[in-house]
């Protein structure tokens, strides 16, 4: 018998209290000692329950995996004639490279605006309609394939991106191609960039002649490397050490080779075959 049923047994026998079985003494003390529980815990300050209940772990998720890149993608070197690849016959064996890409677009009104009061006016004898703006690949000095840009007359557009194919597969190399513009109209500061050009709106020196570049149908290519030549006068001065034809270096422009060559394919006329003066970077379409 338990401690509570031996006090209620010996109540009962004095004749205290009236007998209740064990089991029901035993439920009615638990159910009081829950309710003394329940009330205890409702009066704690806050926050002693929670330290009072078990902390579950706290669930830390996984690191996620590093992200894999995506392998670059590697254009593949030019071995054969292709999509994007050209190649032509060399004394190696053949030679592959990027594809020549050109195009020719009327002048923007951008461009007109750049250009106007600079490398073309009124009263030039050729009109900005009839002109044509070309961007094409060449190659510049140090053997990279670049963009560059020409103005030119519209009538002459096609044949000149088909001289420059010729001259771009041959990879001769212009130093830069640039509109005059960038040089505000100054032929002497663009020869002194060694810069090709066509287009410039500008009369023959000492003279009130338009020049062939006033109508789009000229160009002068690398004019350091071919200078204008005569007797001991030498245009640009920088030329100076290129008047010496026979040490070619790369960027002359020589007689029998691929510059020449291609000019003569399209019967434009090259001024380093003129008598009187040699102009070796001068080409146009009517010989002048």
């Amino acid at each position: 018998m338990s401690s509570a049923g031996t006090l209620l047994f010996v109540l009962s026998v004095l004749g205290c209290v009236h007998i209740t079985p064990e089991a029901e003494v035993e439920a009615a003390v638990d159910e009081a000692t829950a309710l003394v529980a329940e009330e205890a815990t409702s009066a704690m300050p806050a926050g002693s329950e929670a330290e009072l209940e078990a902390v579950e772990p706290e669930l830390v998720e996984a690191p996620a995996e590093p992200a894999v890149a995506e392998p670059a993608v590697v254009e593949p070197p030019c071995t054969a004639p292709g999509p994007g690849c050209a190649c032509v016959d060399s004394a190696e064996g053949q030679d592959c490279f990027e594809s020549y890409e050109a195009t020719i677009e009327p002048l923007s009104d951008e461009l007109r605006a750049a250009m106007t009061g600079v490398s073309w006016r009124e009263g030039c004898p050729v009109h900005l309609d009839d002109l044509r703006h070309i961007s094409l690949s060449h190659w510049n000095l140090e053997g990279e394939r670049v963009v560059g840009e020409l103005i030119v007359a519209a009538s002459v557009a096609e044949a000149m991106v088909g001289i420059f194919e010729a001259i771009y597969a041959a990879r001769f190399p212009v130093a830069r191609m640039e509109r005059v513009g960038l040089y505000g109209g100054s032929d002497g500061q663009s020869m002194a960039a060694n810069n090709t050009s066509a287009f410039n709106c500008r009369v023959v020196g000492g003279t009130k002649t338009w020049s062939q570049h006033a109508y789009g149908a000229a160009i002068d290519i690398n004019p350091i490397h071919n200078p204008w030549v005569r007797g001991t006068k030498v245009d640009p001065p920088e030329g100076a050490p290129y008047v010496d034809r026979s040490q070619v270096q790369p960027g002359m422009v020589v007689e029998g080779d691929a510059v020449v060559a291609a000019f003569d394919a399209a019967g434009w006329y090259w001024g380093g075959r003129w008598n009187s003066v040699k102009d070796y970077q001068h080409f146009s379409e009517n010989g002048r």
